[in-house]
């Protein structure tokens, strides 16, 4: 509950949450597990797959992105390769 209203405090740019933002911040899962039936994948690549996943979600916006994923934004420029 604690990590969703974190994200709809970042994700919102009025005072007011709205269930919209609730319903973004639900559909932002940090535990998203690749489906059953793929191939395993290491630490690192889900790490990726993740943030990319979360900069789309966040319209590219490195700094949403990067405190919804509770890391600064360098840190997210580096897990990136991109510094």
């Amino acid at each position: 509950m604690r990590n969703i209203l974190a994200r709809a405090l970042v994700l919102t740019n009025t005072h007011v949450i709205d269930g919209k933002v609730i319903r973004q911040c639900l559909s932002i899962d940090p535990h998203n597990l690749p489906p059953v039936d793929s191939e395993p994948v290491d630490l690192k690549t889900n790490e990726t797959l993740y943030l990319q996943k979360l900069l789309v979600r966040c319209n590219g916006d490195k700094n949403k992105a990067a405190a919804i994923a509770g890391i600064s934004a360098r840190s997210l420029y580096r897990k990136l390769g991109e510094e």
